[in-house]
């Protein structure tokens, strides 16, 4: 190990020569755990928005079944939050609830959108 400028340096060598000098760099795990950093309290909060959403679903134009799956997502999230210490990211099964719900919602408003098209002209 080699200072230079105060700085330690790592040296990789090959056949007992030199080749770079590498300075080092301090470990970054810490950094990466607070931007990683899991609350279930976001995905709860999110299921419990669509939970609401796929309520008032039920008294207007879309599917039935549409509003009945997004209803569904809600308990399926607490669920899954419930079992995350025990399987952890194998908990994601519950996305995709979420997922078929928010396709199915965007094709109906994409219809609903060419059905008022239609109807102006």
């Amino acid at each position: 190990m080699l200072e230079y400028g105060g700085r330690r340096l790592a040296y990789f060598r090959v056949e007992n020569s030199i080749v770079s000098p590498i300075p080092r760099v301090p470990n970054p795990s810490p950094l990466l755990a607070q931007n990683n950093a899991f609350n279930p309290v976001y995905e709860s909060l999110f299921a419990a928005g669509i939970l609401i959403l796929s309520l008032v679903m039920l008294k207007g134009v879309f599917p039935r079944w549409v509003a009945y799956l997004g209803i569904a997502t809600f308990p399926a999230c607490i669920a899954a939050m419930s079992l995350w210490p025990l399987v952890g990211l194998n908990y994601f099964w519950w996305w995709a609830f979420f997922t078929v719900w928010f396709v199915a919602v965007g094709l109906k408003l994409l219809r609903l959108g060419r059905e008022a098209a239609i109807s102006r002209k």
